[in-house]
């Protein structure tokens, strides 16, 4: 049938003819089996329907479960690598502090004039030492920590600190990169002069 009710193979003004011995079409009705057949097929469709529906929803949960154990994944490689670049960084530290405070207990150690300048330098060789120490003992989310606890007991100290430190730092770049370069050759008035060894 068409969606005007025609009977296929008709027209609209015409008569349509149904095979005979078919009393349920003569009396408006349609035959028993398309109803079973329209049923079966609507059965089908929903249990299709409902199996892609499933099949989607498992697709999604595999892509849901990929994610994240990529994800995860991710996050271990990244914490691995930030906590093997820190520790280098502090081991890097320690070391320069360690140097820092040998170089300045030499300094002390190798003054012609002991007082109270050489004292503090001495004082000073030895802090970084025992700081270097400190740094070698601990992991570095522990120092971190140490240091974030120590800059909210004492905020003045740690921002006096860290200023000093600063200056320092500055400093001692400034006074290497104005230093002569020792295998330069030196100039004076226009001439240029090389030493010989």
């Amino acid at each position: 049938m068409s969606e005007t009710n025609v009977p296929y193979g008709t027209t609209a003004g015409s008569q349509g003819t149904w095979p005979a011995g078919d009393t349920e079409r003569d009396a408006g009705t349609e035959p028993a089996g398309v109803k079973e057949k329209v049923a079966e097929a609507a059965s089908q469709v929903g249990e299709a329907s409902r199996e892609t529906a499933h099949d989607a929803k498992e697709r999604a949960r595999d892509v849901a479960h990929e994610a994240t154990d990529r994800t995860r994944g991710l996050i271990d490689r990244t914490r691995t690598e930030l906590r093997s670049q820190a520790a280098s960084q502090q081991q890097h530290l320690a070391n320069g502090l360690r140097s820092l405070g040998d170089e300045l207990g030499q300094m002390a150690g190798g003054a012609e004039d002991p007082g109270y300048a050489t004292d503090l330098v001495q004082r000073a060789g030895e802090a970084t030492g025992r700081a270097a120490r400190w740094m070698e003992d601990r992991k570095p989310a522990d120092v971190l920590h140490e240091v974030e606890d120590f800059a909210r007991r004492r905020p003045g100290v740690f921002i006096a600190i860290t200023a000093g430190a600063g200056l320092l730092v500055g400093r001692f770049l400034r006074g290497a990169k104005d230093a002569p370069d020792a295998t330069a050759p030196q100039t004076t008035g226009g001439e240029i002069f090389v030493e010989r060894t």
